[in-house]
């Protein structure tokens, strides 16, 4: 399954690393400064995503910020590695939420059919 989110996040960092001949002599493809820029001009615009999908995008974006610092990997570069690691990053997050408010949902099911269950 995480293959499967990795080769996602891999086309789309295709899709965003859009001038190709940038990183034709570095060692590892990484997004110029005007990709960057773009992504986050997409990333910020709150109206492009439903609410079903800000919780993932605010999480990826603050991925992709701290793997902008200057200590990470490839300085201000974000590396295609680091894409995917921001993608799985935010997955992870957005996964665990889910399942925390699918947890609580549940207990409280089972709370009110205990009620129903124990009146008289």
């Amino acid at each position: 399954m995480e293959y499967k989110v990795i080769k996602i996040a891999r086309k789309l960092f295709k899709v965003v690393n859009a001038d190709e001949s940038c990183c034709a002599d570095c060692p590892y493809r990484h997004l110029s400064k005007m990709e960057r820029m773009y992504l986050h001009r997409i990333l910020k615009d709150q109206a492009r995503w439903g609410s079903d999908y800000r919780g993932f995008i605010r999480t990826f974006q603050s991925q992709i910020i701290a793997m902008q610092r200057e200590e990470s990997d490839a300085g201000e570069s974000v590396t295609e590695g680091e894409f995917c690691n921001a993608v799985l990053y935010a997955t992870q997050e957005y996964m665990e939420k889910i399942v925390k408010k699918m947890h609580e949902e549940i207990k409280k099911e089972y709370k009110a059919d205990e009620k129903l269950a124990g009146a008289p």
